[in-house]
């Protein structure tokens, strides 16, 4: 009888990176449960698609759609509740997220533990947010959510919460997924860890349900169109801080793009349609497609970008690919200046 083991995946890179444990350990049984959706109608089609084709995994499901405000703790205890009727079912010996300090997650496993005290929890890598810790950056957030926020939550959930002074520290992790363990922060590489396989998205397996998504997105992966360069941009929101200016910023894109030929443009998901108006330098990619999925399936030589979770997956999904950030003189870049020189990210030279 196989194991079941759960992914609680609140992104769709927790979604990607746990298909390489599904594929790779054959008799597993693992159940994905999306979680933290504002969405679980069309406007979430990667939910969709994954409820409707839940291979590589047993069954793809999701909890309900967040909600805020004086719902929020009823809500929590709604998902609770369907958590705990899950792990009762499942029994299993394994939970995985790529969030330790989220409340669900908290709440499964140490409800699993006093079930099963051999169940394992487990984190799976968050990119950017594992590798450059929270009170580095943002000090502020970081000294409310613990010393403020996880006061609070113990009294309104259960004195089993906590919020570790790292992503993937909790004491309830029992066990890591990473990308690129050797740059881990020390707490997180002192818990047991497995480095993760980027070859399983090469395979047969992987690449028919990757096509089949691309597709199920609207996006086509073109095979034939080789050495493509791909600019990946950051959150419009955060362009101000790390340029300076929107004006600057689009300075520097334009004339980045003037200099490239068959270069592709990847907006952030949030970011609709083409609002810096960068078309005619450029080919625009579907902004609903994760970055992930163009790494996996196009035949990308040079990917540029910010400081971003997505520089990493290119390095780690095509370690021969040419990465180079755009340096500015945004703290963020600083911090990850060196995290991005071990892994051979480099800076892009005469932006």
């Amino acid at each position: 009888m196989k194991q079941n083991k759960i992914l609680l995946a609140s992104t769709f890179r927790h979604y990607f990176l746990g298909m390489t444990l599904a594929i790779k350990n054959i008799n597993t049984d693992y159940h994905v449960i999306f979680i933290d959706q504002t969405h679980t109608d069309k406007q979430n089609p990667l939910l969709q698609f994954a409820t409707a084709n839940p291979q590589p995994f047993k069954s793809v499901t999701n909890l309900p759609v967040r909600e805020a405000g004086l719902n929020k703790r009823r809500y929590r205890l709604k998902c609770f509740s369907l958590l705990k009727d899950t792990i009762k079912l499942l029994q299993p010996t394994e939970i995985c997220t790529g969030n330790d300090r989220r409340l669900e997650f908290q709440y499964a496993i140490q409800l699993a533990k006093k079930q099963n005290p051999n169940t394992i929890g487990s984190y799976i890598e968050d990119g950017t947010g594992t590798y450059i810790q929270q009170k580095e950056h943002d000090l502020g957030k970081y000294l409310s959510d613990r010393y403020i926020d996880t006061p609070l939550k113990k009294m309104a959930y259960g004195l089993w919460f906590e919020h570790p002074k790292s992503l993937g520290a909790s004491h309830w992790i029992d066990k890591s997924y990473l990308t690129f363990p050797g740059i881990a922060p020390k707490e997180v590489r002192a818990i047991p860890f497995e480095q993760l396989e980027s070859s399983q998205y090469k395979g047969k397996q992987a690449l028919k349900i990757l096509n089949q998504l691309s597709k199920y997105l609207g996006f086509m992966p073109d095979n034939k169109t080789q050495n493509i360069t791909l600019l990946a941009l950051p959150h419009h929101s955060i362009i101000k801080d790390m340029y300076g200016s929107v004006g600057q910023f689009t300075i520097v894109i334009t004339t980045l793009l003037k200099k490239h030929e068959n270069i592709y443009v990847k907006y952030h998901p949030r970011d609709l349609h083409d609002p810096f108006e960068l078309k005619a330098y450029c080919t625009i990619l579907p902004t609903a497609v994760p970055a992930e999925l163009f790494f996996a399936t196009l035949n990308i030589s040079h990917v540029i970008g910010d400081i971003s979770t997505a520089m990493m997956s290119a390095k780690w999904i095509e370690p021969s690919c040419t990465v180079n950030y755009i340096e500015t003189d945004s703290k963020l870049c600083q911090l990850a200046t060196p995290i991005f020189n071990n892994i051979n990210i480099t800076k892009l030279q005469n932006t």
